[in-house]
């Protein structure tokens, strides 16, 4: 049996922050996509936002490219991350880490 995980998505780019660790570059950003549908009180517009980190590859090259407000399709795959917040309480987040980032023209 073969486990698959894997996403797809396409939105807005929120806050981004482009860095290096040691002589690689690293984004790390967020992306919002949002869904309409009917609801009882009429159009609802459900907005859902990804945490994403792309370091630059063969297949992200755009990382200097990037930011707030820049339409942008991710591939990549989920993963949990663990931390301890400052009051000591252990936390995790969902992260998705590009396999392929391109940014779309507007």
């Amino acid at each position: 049996m073969q486990f698959i995980n894997k996403i797809e998505i396409q939105g807005i780019t929120g806050a981004v922050k482009v860095s290096s660790v040691g002589d690689t570059r690293v984004a790390r950003f967020s992306v919002c996509t949002e869904t309409t549908y009917n609801g009882a009180g009429g159009i609802v517009v459900d907005c859902t936002w990804f945490s994403v980190t792309a370091f630059k590859s063969d297949k992200i090259t755009c990382l200097d490219q990037l930011g707030k407000g820049k339409i942008v399709r991710v591939l990549g795959r989920v993963r949990v991350q663990r931390y301890t917040d400052e009051t000591g309480a252990e936390r995790s987040c969902w992260e998705v880490l590009a396999h392929k980032l391109e940014i779309m023209e507007d």
